[in-house]
């Protein structure tokens, strides 16, 4: 069963600024200056990868 989840977050600032300090798993930070996007995973913040990989796998040669 799905559960729909109200408490994930989304910030967007600049590669320079601080990420946000103990955030909830899930939260994004979107990085306006790079166009890089980070996913909290509950330890650290990581590269969200996810849409490389949706649009590198649509792509054909």
């Amino acid at each position: 069963m799905a559960k729909l989840i109200h408490s994930i977050q989304s910030w967007i600032g600049l590669s320079s600024d601080t990420k946000p300090s103990n955030p909830l798993v899930g939260s994004t930070f979107h990085e306006s200056d790079t166009g890089e996007m980070f996913v909290y995973d509950g330890d650290i913040w990581t590269e969200d990868l996810r849409m490389i990989y949706a649009v590198s796998e649509g792509l054909t040669f």
